[in-house]
């Protein structure tokens, strides 16, 4: 099931710095980099699959980051 495999993929990005690091780069195609991990979806199935995902693991797929919020530029908001 292509659900699966979206799942199994950002699984698998969250345990391989390798992964991340080819997520990060800005020409990042996160299909392609889950066809060469063994992970076969389209970009139609990938998008599909956007109602199951977290927002952290569809950014986590895109090539972005998390960054948590506070007040920049002093974080204590003093």
């Amino acid at each position: 099931m292509t659900a699966d495999q979206v799942q199994d993929f950002l699984n698998a990005v969250k345990n391989d710095p390798n992964l991340q690091a080819a997520l990060q780069k800005p020409d990042a195609d996160p299909v392609a980099i889950a066809a060469q991990a063994g992970f076969v979806f389209s970009h139609e199935q990938l998008k599909a699959s956007r109602s199951e995902l977290t927002e952290e693991e569809l950014e986590q797929a895109a090539g972005g980051y998390f960054m948590p919020t506070y007040n920049w530029p002093n974080p204590r908001g003093c």
